[in-house]
């Protein structure tokens, strides 16, 4: 099927694999998952959660020569960095909050946020902006 979504284990010398090692701080590096097009590269597992992630940048980079511009833009500019981070991320929390049971609502709420926050605001992104601010902008 032309649309179809696809998920691959990143191969140890694939070209996805070269610009992570480039992109990633080496402790993240191992633990990235990567979209491009219609495929999401793995580095072995993918949760739910994350899945619901990375259909937003599958939305976002619309076709194939659009996912390069998106790639650029990605890898250039860091509000545009951060945009698309956040919508995905958003995404992620949302789903988590709605599919996730166990946790009292607004303790969950909590710790997602933070995790969230966490990790969009520490080194995998290059410290974009503040936690605090992160957290915010999640609820909006």
């Amino acid at each position: 099927m032309k649309n179809e979504i696809k998920f691959k284990k990143r191969k140890k010398w694939g070209l996805v694999n070269i610009i992570l090692m480039i992109v990633a701080p080496r402790n993240e590096y191992n633990k990235t998952w990567c979209t491009f097009n219609k495929t999401v590269y793995t580095p072995g597992w993918i949760s739910e959660d994350i899945v619901a992630h990375e259909m937003v940048h599958v939305k976002q980079q619309k076709n194939f020569f659009y996912a390069i511009w998106w790639w650029f833009r990605h890898t250039t500019s860091r509000t545009f960095r951060y945009n698309q981070e956040l919508e995905a991320y958003r995404t992620q929390y949302r789903w988590i909050l709605q599919n996730v049971k166990g946790m009292k609502q607004a303790e969950a709420a909590f710790k997602v946020r933070v995790s969230i926050a966490g990790g969009l605001g520490g080194p995998l992104y290059k410290w974009l902006k503040p936690v605090e601010e992160i957290m915010r902008d999640l609820e909006k």
